[in-house]
């Protein structure tokens, strides 16, 4: 009976060093593996910071762009209501010379 009890506990060690023997294989294949995911990761790395530097770089070129157009219309703005504040003026003072001279 104690024979029966280690003869089982060996079949149960051969076994496991059974499955054992292919875990080299299997560390290497994994190593490998790992190895090729390290180079893709470095890969995708180098690439969004090569397109987020672009992105970066087209949106300050866009930014500059829409800050000229801004700065433009405003100076347009300020150029059409300096003219017509003079009209206004202009219409403003033809209206008290006419009221003056329907008093007289």
């Amino acid at each position: 009976m104690a024979d029966d009890l280690v003869l089982e506990r060996v079949e149960k060690l051969e076994k496991a060093f059974t499955s054992l023997a292919t875990l080299p294989r299997e560390v290497a294949d994994l190593k490998g593996r790992v190895g090729s995911l390290e180079v893709q990761i470095v890969q995708l790395r180098a690439e969004m910071t090569e397109e987020f530097s672009a992105v970066h770089e087209e949106v300050a070129s866009t930014r500059n762009g829409l800050l000229e157009v801004i700065e433009s219309s405003s100076r347009a703005t300020e150029a059409l209501f300096e003219e017509t504040w003079a009209q206004a003026r202009t219409l403003y003072e033809d209206v008290i010379e006419r009221i003056k001279h329907l008093r007289e």
